[in-house]
Parts: C-alpha cells; sequence; structure tokens
C-alpha cells in the first residue's frame, strides 16, 4: 500500500532560481541559427557601413559602435518594437536583443537611441547606406 503512494507522488526537475553560474551564459548558443536577429547580423555584416562612421566627427566622449546601433534597431523594428524606450528595455531584458550588443552592458537610454536613429541613421536613407531603389 505504501509503495502505491510513493509511485502516484509528483515529482519535479530540480529547482533553484538562485543558483551560481561559475562561467557567463554564450548568448550565441542560445540564439538559432536562421532566427531573424541572425539575418539581421549577417545583412548588416555584408552591406558598406562606412557612411555611417563618417557621420562621427570625432573629439567627443565614446560613442556606442554605429553597426552595433544599426543591427539593434534594424533587429527591434523587424520584431515590431519601434519606441526607443521599449528597445532600450529589451535589450536589458530579452536574451535575443542583447545578442547584437556582444557583451556591452545594456544599451542606452532611450533618448539615445532616439538621437541615434534620427541624427545619425536617418540622414543616410538614400545616400549610401540605404540607396533608393
Amino acid at each position: 500500500m505504501v509503495e502505491k503512494a510513493m509511485e502516484k507522488r509528483a515529482s519535479f526537475k530540480a529547482y533553484d532560481q538562485h543558483q551560481i553560474l561559475l562561467l557567463p551564459v554564450d548568448l550565441d548558443t542560445l540564439i538559432p541559427e536562421n532566427h531573424m536577429v541572425r539575418v539581421v547580423d549577417r545583412a548588416i555584416e555584408s552591406m558598406n557601413t562606412q557612411p555611417l562612421f563618417e557621420r562621427y566627427p570625432g573629439g567627443r566622449t565614446s560613442a556606442h559602435h554605429p553597426v552595433m546601433m544599426l543591427k539593434v534597431i534594424v533587429y527591434a523594428y523587424a520584431d515590431k518594437i519601434y519606441s526607443s524606450r521599449k528597445i532600450a528595455k529589451a535589450t536589458r531584458e530579452n536574451t535575443i536583443p542583447q545578442w547584437p550588443l556582444g557583451h556591452s552592458t545594456g544599451l542606452c537610454p532611450p533618448s539615445n537611441l532616439f538621437h541615434w536613429s534620427n541624427n545619425k541613421l536617418a540622414p543616410l536613407c538614400g545616400h549610401g547606406l540605404f540607396p533608393a531603389s
């Protein structure tokens, strides 16, 4: 009778929310090979991004890498995230939007995303980076 009672007991996989990881997680292993974020990455890597670099005059504080910013914004738009606040939140809280960041910690304040997309990216649409068809 005791054996039957034990057979009906629910069993659970081990769960420890506060388990310490000895090594950082490699985000690359968490993203499927044909995921949209990788498609965006390959597309942007194949582009001539030199016009982006020409938008930076230098002599100021260090900026986020323009190719990284472009990948984050293009992926966010492909994922139907248009608000700079929501893009910044996604890069803080979700694994897939974090992947283009590499090991950067958090992207930047939403105001920086807005400024970057309006002042660095928008002027290049139809003029070098995204040629008009």
